[in-house]
């Protein structure tokens, strides 16, 4: 029993890229206003594949408010990605009421697929 628990272990190991470069790194994604109630943003981006939703972020003035999604992009050298997708809602509260201020979506990534 203690021989099969190490060989599942190794296997495991391998398969999940031990050792291999681990290529990570923050995306900004494009992302969708579900809603806006006063200071609180619904909003809805895509992962799935390679990435997670990582986290959001917002950017408030007095004239606007910048949003920025990111994603954190997992590939192991040699690695191909799913082509699954996944809805992620996440809220962001602001600091004051979104009001007449303009919504902004901050610059994307280059090179995303989605």
């Amino acid at each position: 029993m203690l021989r099969r628990a190490i060989v599942i272990a190794a296997v495991a190991a391998a398969a999940a890229g031990c050792g291999s470069r681990d290529r990570s790194r923050r995306v900004s994604v494009p992302w969708s206003l579900i809603r806006a109630q006063g200071r609180r943003l619904t909003i809805e981006s895509v992962s799935g594949g390679c990435e997670s939703f990582d986290r959001g972020s917002a950017k408030e003035t007095s004239q606007k408010v910048t949003i920025a999604l990111y994603n954190l992009l997992r590939r192991q050298a040699g690695e191909a990605c799913t082509a699954d997708a996944i809805l992620t809602r996440s809220t962001i509260i602001l600091d004051h009421p979104l009001g007449s201020r303009q919504l902004v979506h901050a610059p994307v990534t280059p090179g995303l697929t989605r």
